[in-house]
């Protein structure tokens, strides 16, 4: 293609080079039939080969520059206007949010609680009549570990203070209460305890009480 001279500069030959009488200053194949022109970047004071991007000509050479020496004026901070408020008075901001995350997990902490107080031991025994006998207890541990997590005990051992691996366990045995106690019942606060695996071990056989 033939160079043209037009008002805003030169325009870009298809094969990368800006042509002028100076010399040929190659320009990247991303911005090969643009209208260019040098100009003196506004960061380092390099020449390079400026164009128009969204209307405007570029100042700086590359990103990088631009970037160090973006000004305060600049830097646009998006603030997101809150699509509605929770109930306790918190901003949400994500467009399918209903509720802020404190009460979301307060309103799962209480179905959790309302399930256990209807659900018995006999219940979950059905339940899990395909599990074989040492399973069988699996979803009452499960229901007594969200217990602990929500009551936010430290997790370390209630007796030497280990916590790099502690598991959460009944001081009464899950098979000594009735088949109609509840798990809430079961699981209990003062019922709950966490222990490292070797005093775990202790308290199921009866070598440690506490």
């Amino acid at each position: 293609m033939s160079n043209q001279i037009s008002e805003v500069g030169i325009e870009v030959c298809a094969s990368g080079f800006h042509p002028d009488n100076s010399g040929s200053n190659p320009l990247p194949r991303s911005k090969d039939r643009r209208i260019g022109k040098i100009e003196s970047c506004e960061g380092c004071k390099k020449e390079f080969s400026s164009y128009k991007q969204h209307g405007k000509w570029t100042r700086f050479c590359t990103k990088k520059c631009r970037f160090i020496n973006k000004t305060t004026a600049e830097k646009k901070i998006q603030i997101r206007k809150p699509r509605a408020y929770c109930q306790c008075g918190v901003p949400l901001i994500g467009y399918k949010n209903f509720s802020c995350r404190a009460c979301l997990n307060f309103a799962l902490q209480k179905q959790v609680l309302q399930k256990m107080q209807i659900t018995t031991l006999k219940d979950i025994l059905a339940q899990s009549v395909k599990w074989s006998s040492r399973h069988a207890y699996q979803p009452v541990r499960n229901y007594a570990k969200k217990m602990m997590k929500y009551s936010g005990a430290k997790r370390e051992c209630a007796v030497c203070k280990y916590s790099n691996h502690v598991e959460v366990c009944h001081k009464i045995g899950i098979a000594n209460f009735p088949l109609t106690a509840t798990l809430a019942e079961i699981n209990v606060f003062t019922n709950l305890v966490f222990l490292c695996p070797n005093h775990h071990y202790e308290l199921d056989n009866g070598l440690l009480k506490l």
